[in-house]
């Protein structure tokens, strides 16, 4: 049976993406409507205001930031609800720090992203709290699902920035070749599991979309190139979770120029190209595609393997806010998508999360004040609602036979 997390984040900063734009939903509406068929076995009170968190996509382990006046606290807690650990981080003097957390699938691997002003840090922290290595510097640190390497990407792409970095989770540096025909300019790199990566290669002139899309495997602690394709695009480094997305059996890329969605398999292979302008998207544990199409401002189904698409009248922007949908679940009845927003100014804002749920029964479009994430495994049905007031509580749901 598979088990799904849904993690409810709900701040009191005041940012809502879609400024009452749609009905706003309780979680007790939320659970009624939607999440009927589970009920809540516990409830794990924290300290602060909400933050951020991360969910481990196999293990179900979370890590939960919250936010008092003094400090930030990083919770680390199982999927029985019991806290493991909990570390403080002070506040500077003035303004506020934004922390960024990732997680290996396992939960064995935390990345710890401290940005204020130009001061970026990052911690690399073990499932038990304990810091393995930290590094400063403007990249993206992403565990692997097994926790044992570490992806560092540079948000921008500069002959000062070392890029296609890849990391042990204890700092040592892993070599890699690449193809001696290009004269690389920027590289990302990204695990699609334990046992191979790919890496995102611009070459040549960098103003021109000359991309080598490269797949490792990983054979006795050696790499080894299996395919590599040639495509021209243009894509954000520094929204590198966002325009590269995976799950168990596809890879899927953004580009921004010309727009559109890379669909390709594990072995590198092209399965299609989506060709249209959209504003986000993410991939469904069967492997549907959700898009937040542009022109028109619709949401759209794709069916990889039918190759077809649905598409539904919902604009996910209604005041032309550039949201990132993060998470989504499909279901017989709704559609539950997880919103982001990164600030304009991390001096003066937060960042902001907010859901939209919107019922395919009814054809109505509703907001909460949350951000979901789900886990999937072969063990029992979880929920997990992390719901944020004054006195932040996580409440654990367990699926009930009907």
């Amino acid at each position: 049976m598979k088990r799904i997390f849904l993690i409810m984040l709900i701040t009191m900063i005041g940012i809502l993406l879609a400024d009452g734009a749609f009905p706003l939903l309780s979680l007790e509406e939320v659970s009624r409507d939607y999440l009927s068929d589970y009920e809540i076995v516990k409830t794990v009170n924290l300290e602060g205001s909400g933050h951020n968190c991360a969910i481990a996509k196999e293990s179900g382990d979370m890590v939960v930031m919250t936010e008092t006046e003094e400090s930030y606290l990083l919770h680390y807690i199982n999927t029985e609800g019991n806290i493991q650990w909990i570390n403080k981080y002070e506040k500077p003097n003035n303004g506020f720090y934004i922390y960024v957390i990732y997680i290996s699938d396992n939960g064995k691997t935390i990345t710890l992203i401290r940005n204020f002003d130009e001061d970026r840090i990052t911690y690399i922290l073990n499932n038990k709290g304990s810091i393995l290595f930290s590094k400063f510097g403007d990249y993206l640190f992403l565990p692997s699902p097994n926790g044992q390497y570490i992806s560092q990407i540079p948000y921008y792409c500069d002959s000062n920035i070392q890029n296609g970095v890849i990391l042990t989770n204890t700092g040592e540096e892993i070599a890699y070749e690449l193809p001696e025909d290009i004269h690389a300019k920027c590289v990302c790199t990204k695990f699609l599991d334990n046992n191979s990566f790919f890496a995102i290669v611009s070459y040549g002139d960098y103003n021109v979309k000359n991309k080598r899309i490269i797949w490792y495997e990983i054979n006795e602690l050696k790499q080894e190139i299996i395919n590599q394709q040639d495509i021209e695009f243009a894509f954000l480094e520094m929204s590198f979770p966002y325009f590269v997305k995976s799950n168990r059996e596809i890879l899927t890329i953004r580009s921004t120029n010309p727009p559109g969605l890379y669909i390709f398999d594990y072995k590198g292979n092209l399965l299609t190209v989506y060709e249209d302008n959209f504003s986000s998207y993410d991939i469904t544990d069967n492997s549907n595609i959700i898009i937040d199409h542009v022109l028109p401002s619709d949401l759209r189904i794709l069916d990889i393997d039918s190759n077809t698409q649905n598409i539904y009248d919902i604009n996910l922007r209604p005041n032309h806010t550039a949201n990132f949908i993060t998470e989504s679940i499909l279901k017989d009845n709704c559609i539950v998508m997880s919103l982001f927003r990164s600030p304009n100014d991390i001096r003066t804002e937060r960042y902001a999360y907010q859901s939209m749920i919107y019922d395919l029964k009814k054809d109505i479009t509703y907001t909460a004040a949350s951000y979901f994430m789900r886990v999937q495994d072969n063990s029992d049905d979880f929920i997990i609602s992390i719901q944020q007031y004054s006195n932040p509580s996580v409440y654990i749901l367990k699926g009930v036979e009907k």
